[in-house]
């Protein structure tokens, strides 16, 4: 609804229902099969947006979601849970003083409630029992000093704290596997007859792989590349080319460590990787 520049409202709903089933066919095991619980989820939104000046906008923000058991957890009928609440919370600030440069600022708060957890720990019985809550502060900017050629960068600063768990010796923990900061720069060209290359830095922080907070794991650094080209022809076809390099110094790291059975687990990440991708729309 656009009420006036300094009070621009929106309001949604969203319903999400799910159904189905799961079979089994493990070797060394007999195979079965189970239905699967139904879930639902009503999830409001709402928020609004004002221009506060020429130069400067705000934007805030309440919204619901949910999560489902993880899993095959979800199909096993002896698991009677609902769907986890995630509520989110944000107010955010756009600037931009010239054409050529935007600068972003957004601060959240994000809350689970009802977390599908053991209850108690090691019983295999599963409840809605646990919440945990996630601050945090995200950064972006571009640039365009000349025309085709864009600089940009963004950063994320994550808090996170357990705030309930039938193990009271976890709350107040930082939640596991989430890292403390990840930071994106790179630039991109696009020349007038329609090739563009593009490289992009991303670093991923520290985090804990384990609900205690003993083990931490340092987090990883990649460089990914790209090289498109986009072709019109005389019917209106496009043509979109591209060649990419995805860790372009074959970094050796993981984007899922957990602490486990005594020692510190890693499912390796892609080494230095090539791909071709041809799209055509017409």
């Amino acid at each position: 609804m656009n009420l006036s520049r300094y009070f621009r409202p929106n309001i949604g709903l969203r319903y999400d229902d799910f159904g189905g089933s799961y079979k089994n066919n493990d070797p060394g095991s007999t195979d079965f099969k189970h239905d699967m619980n139904d879930y639902s989820s009503l999830s409001p939104k709402m928020g609004f947006t004002s221009q506060l000046f020429d130069t400067l906008s705000m934007r805030a923000s309440y919204s619901e979601g949910f999560a489902l058991p993880k899993g095959e957890a979800k199909y096993d009928p002896d698991i009677n849970v609902d769907p986890v609440k995630v509520k989110q919370y944000e107010i955010g600030w756009t600037y931009k003083p010239w054409n050529i440069l935007t600068f972003d600022i957004a601060l959240y708060i994000l809350d689970t409630k009802n977390e599908i957890l053991e209850d108690p720990p090691g019983s295999g019985e599963y409840t809605n029992v646990g919440d945990t809550r996630r601050k945090g502060l995200e950064l972006s900017t571009k640039f365009q000093p000349v025309t085709g050629l864009d600089f940009f960068a963004d950063a994320s600063f994550i808090d996170t704290n357990i705030r309930k768990n039938p193990d009271e010796s976890l709350e107040g923990k930082d939640v596991r596997g989430v890292p403390k900061n990840v930071i994106n720069m790179g630039a991109k060209y696009m020349f007038p007859w329609g090739l563009s290359v593009r490289a992009k830095w991303r670093h991923v922080g520290k985090y804990y792989i384990d609900s205690l907070n003993l083990y931490t794991y340092d987090g990883y650094d990649t460089v990914d590349t790209s090289l498109n080209y986009i072709i019109n022809d005389k019917k209106g076809r496009e043509y979109d080319i591209s060649f990419m390099v995805d860790n372009v110094f074959d970094e050796h790291y993981s984007q899922a460590v957990w602490y486990g059975y005594g020692t510190a687990n890693y499912a390796v990440s892609w080494p230095r990787t090539f791909w071709g991708r041809i799209l055509i729309k017409w």
